[in-house]
């Protein structure tokens, strides 16, 4: 099972390592890279954990010279953009947004969302709809696939029940890092 934390704000050193360590990925959004320090932070990090943070990003030439993977934002409307050779994720919320040809570079595919987010007004996908979303996946490639959107612990499980292959947490852990950490322990420790 992939897990994926999505952050919205840089983490000190110690903490980033930690956090690195205890996820398989770690995705930071690029408004909160505001100066040069928390850029430091995040190349620092990156050089000693090659390609395990993200940068959520519309904007993917600022991150080129960084060993780090791009989840580009707003994939379908910027495919021009994608000539680079970093490790790459998006984003799909529909079947429409399924692009017909996955980008090698592609790491992994987030599937959003999968539960009524937390933070958000959103609806969750139609059940249906998420399991024509992952099979359309597999069959353009895609062999990493996150749900995301309303992921807390105590429906993780169900969203890997669902078929796939990893969860991503954004607003559970903002609400209560705590209980996400204990339920990644126990899930750890029976597999």
């Amino acid at each position: 099972m992939i897990t994926v934390l999505l952050l919205d704000s840089v983490p000190d050193i110690a903490r980033f390592r930690e956090l690195i360590r205890i996820f398989d990925y770690v995705h930071v959004f690029d408004y909160a890279i505001k100066n040069q320090d928390e850029r430091g932070i995040v190349k620092e990090i990156a050089e000693i954990y090659p390609y395990k943070i993200f940068i959520s990003t519309s904007k993917p030439e600022y991150y080129y010279d960084l060993p780090v993977g791009i989840h580009i934002m707003g994939y379908v409307k910027s495919k021009g953009t994608l000539s680079f050779d970093n490790p790459m994720s998006f984003s799909v919320h529909s079947l429409a947004e399924i692009p017909y040809e996955i980008p090698v570079n592609t790491v992994k595919t987030f599937v959003s969302p999968v539960f009524n987010p937390i933070s958000k007004g959103k609806k969750a996908i139609a059940l249906s709809e998420q399991m024509e979303i992952v099979n359309k996946l597999r069959t353009r490639g895609v062999r990493k696939i996150v749900a995301l959107g309303g992921i807390t612990p105590n429906n993780a499980k169900e969203a890997i029940k669902r078929g796939f292959d990893g969860i991503g947490f954004y607003s559970a852990f903002k609400e209560n890092p705590n209980a996400v950490l204990r339920w990644l322990e126990t899930v750890k420790e029976t597999v």
